[in-house]
């Protein structure tokens, strides 16, 4: 099956969630329901089938954008689960169907140009949708904000392909040219990530932003960018252009300042969310470390790195939500000994450390590893790989708190304990008493179902390696021929 009825059941779900908000007999099995059909449909798409408008293809689904969507879609329908049982978020349904729907044509679009307005629109639109800003002047401010910082991230990227294209007259002979064109291609991914010094929008975003809404938000849009400028680049025959290394080096040098003050970042934040937007900044250095390499070579293990990142940030994002659901904040201070009283949440932090960092022979952990290898020599991979292991220093954080002695608000929260409810009237009520009495070891059980997923992906299951290799580049715009 190819990727047009996975595009048409997202959208036309999208569609139907924004128009049924408000009524809550309709919005939660309306939003929940497009996002199991758009999982089954995600997992009906054959890798090589194409869409044609003319003798042109259009289209064409790969294994790479099938998996990409298969955890995207089933992600997106945990997430919704999770708020079911924290605090339900009318808009998020929607704004995860149209997120996928677009990513579903970037990955899939032969021409990298139609790929990054698609991405760029629904970036947009994504945002416009899940921070929903009618409600106070500051979230207005944090939508421009957001909004902005895409659009400039996109028409960079978009104008930087097109101004590398070797149909352009007067650029083909240029070497400088296609290195600058470089440079602005990876600066588009850089802001997107919010890597430093570009992550005071990220900040701003985690103050305000639904949690569940983050991963789409600072994850999977941005990895979906990444993923289309690998392909227009796949095809280069030099690594970038500029004179003397200096490209390479500026970009190796964001991406140290991102796995090192990132993780620095995270460390000092007191707020779980903040926490998460930090580490998200941190592992994006990796992306970058990636395009700075430059060829298959590089990309292959970037794109492996890019579905490790997907999985494991959004089980973090997930896990912080239901940890400040489940105890009444997201403070660290204030949340001493949480581990006691949610082993369930314990142990998906230790699967989300794993599933991040990965462990010698697993995918992720080499992945990692080729990354650093290829982008410097010695000593810069001894400092390239203490940044990228330097989360450890806030999970550990985390942790410590975590079996630390309970604080009041702790103290007062549910356990994991699931209680068991008397059977009464019909069993659609039963059910949903049962839902509303366990919400807490539920909303636990899922994020274990994301770490569980992440772990895997980090492990190489699923078929990441395998579709990273034969994700088939887009004809590359940036191929230089001295």
């Amino acid at each position: 099956m190819s990727i047009v009825p996975f595009l048409v059941l997202s959208i036309a779900a999208a569609a139907a969630s924004l128009a049924s908000r408000g009524r809550a007999r309709l919005e939660i099995p309306v939003g929940t329901g497009g996002l199991v059909v758009a999982t089954i449909a995600a997992l009906a798409i054959s890798p090589g089938d194409l869409l044609r408008l003319g003798s042109g293809e259009v289209l064409v689904a790969t294994a790479y954008g099938r998996l990409f969507l298969v955890l995207g879609s089933a992600f997106g329908l945990i997430l919704c689960l999770v708020a079911l049982s924290t605090a339900w978020q009318p808009n998020l349904p929607a704004a995860l169907l149209i997120g996928l729907a677009g990513i579903g044509v970037g990955l899939a679009a032969t021409d990298p140009l139609t790929a990054l307005l698609v991405l760029l629109a629904t970036a947009v639109a994504t945002s416009l949708v899940s921070l929903d800003a009618a409600s106070a002047s500051a979230q207005v401010r944090m939508v421009i904000v957001q909004v902005r910082l895409i659009v400039m991230a996109g028409l960079l990227a978009f104008v930087a392909v097109a101004w590398a294209a070797p149909a352009l007259s007067g650029i083909g002979s240029d070497p400088a040219a296609f290195g600058l064109a470089d440079l602005a291609i990876v600066l588009a991914v850089a802001l997107r990530f919010g890597a430093i010094p570009f992550h005071r929008p990220v900040a701003r975003l985690t103050d305000g932003a639904p949690g569940l809404a983050l991963p789409l938000l600072l994850v999977w849009g941005p990895a979906a960018l990444a993923v289309v400028v690998l392909g227009a680049t796949d095809g280069s025959t030099m690594t970038f252009l500029v004179p003397g290394g200096i490209g390479q080096a500026l970009i190796v040098a964001v991406a140290a300042a991102s796995l090192l003050l990132g993780a620095v970042g995270a460390w000092l934040q007191d707020d779980l969310e903040h926490v998460v937007g930090y580490s998200i900044i941190q592992d994006a250095g990796f992306v970058l470390l990636g395009l700075a390499i430059g060829g298959p070579a590089g990309h292959e293990p970037a794109r492996v790195w890019l579905l490790v990142l997907v999985a494991a940030k959004t089980a973090f994002a997930t896990w912080a939500t239901v940890v400040e659901a489940r105890f009444g904040t997201a403070r660290l201070p204030d949340l001493g000994g949480w581990a006691r009283r949610s082993p369930l949440l314990g142990v998906a932090l230790l699967g989300i450390v794993v599933g991040t960092l990965g462990a010698p022979g697993l995918v992720a952990w080499s992945a990692r590893a080729s990354l650093i290898d290829a982008a410097v020599g010695q000593p810069l991979q001894a400092i390239l790989l203490a940044g990228g292991l330097a989360s450890l220093v806030y999970y550990g954080r985390i942790a410590a708190a975590g079996i630390s002695r309970p604080s009041p608000a702790v103290g007062a929260a549910p356990t994991d304990r699931p209680v068991a409810t008397p059977r009464g009237g019909s069993a659609v009520a039963t059910i949903q008493a049962g839902w509303q009495t366990n919400r807490a070891p539920i909303a636990a059980g899922l994020v274990l179902v994301l770490v569980v997923l992440s772990v895997l992906v980090a492990a190489g299951g699923l078929g990441g390696p395998e579709a990273a290799e034969a994700a088939a580049p887009h004809p590359s715009p940036a191929a230089f021929n001295p």
